[in-house]
């Protein structure tokens, strides 16, 4: 099989994830103080669309700075780069951003990302939910149609969830401009 490697990879990733989460939660079990309110899955896929729109502008700027110092991008070995670059670009951005809460989407919609008691991530904690989110693309959407909490499977795994952020909502009334 063609893919094999890789869906044994994924695979051993995500039961590593799975099994890292329970860890964390045991960790943090008596620990955890009284929970914000989870943003509402409407707004969640509002944001992840606004953050689709975000991402294609800034691939568009990054693929036209790598075509445009390379001069090729026709061979395989540079569209093989292009294409890790391409990813490398999104990972900095979404692990930049989570770990300073929100993304630019995110702050639009009023949602906050913090770990299960609602504390800041931590570089390891952005990058395993960047590399969970990567890998179960689609399915981690569609996972919380059917979550008790409604959060995205990554979030789950990763120990991660995406709440109501009251204080950017009440700045964004009390001062519109």
């Amino acid at each position: 099989m063609l893919f094999e490697n890789e869906l044994k990879i994924l695979t051993h990733l995500v039961y590593t994830a799975f099994f890292a989460s329970f860890f964390i939660s045991s960790q943090l079990h008596g620990k955890m103080e009284i929970n914000p309110p989870t943003a509402s899955l409407i707004k969640r896929y509002a944001a992840l669309f606004y953050e689709l729109l975000l991402l294609l502008a800034l691939l568009f700027v990054a693929d036209y700075l790598f075509i445009s110092l390379t001069h090729n991008a026709h061979s395989p070995e540079i569209k093989t780069a292009l294409q890790i670059y391409l990813l490398g670009i999104t990972g900095l951005y979404f692990i930049w951003m989570w770990m300073r809460g929100q993304s630019l989407a995110m702050k639009t919609w009023h949602i906050r990302l913090v770990t299960a008691d609602n504390k800041p991530l931590s570089f390891p904690r952005a990058a395993l939910r960047f590399v969970l989110a990567v890998c179960l693309i689609g399915i981690s959407q569609l996972w919380a149609l059917v979550d008790r909490d409604h959060q995205f499977l990554h979030d789950r795994l990763s120990g991660t969830r995406l709440i109501q952020d009251k204080k950017t909502a009440v700045q964004t009334i009390t001062n519109p401009d």
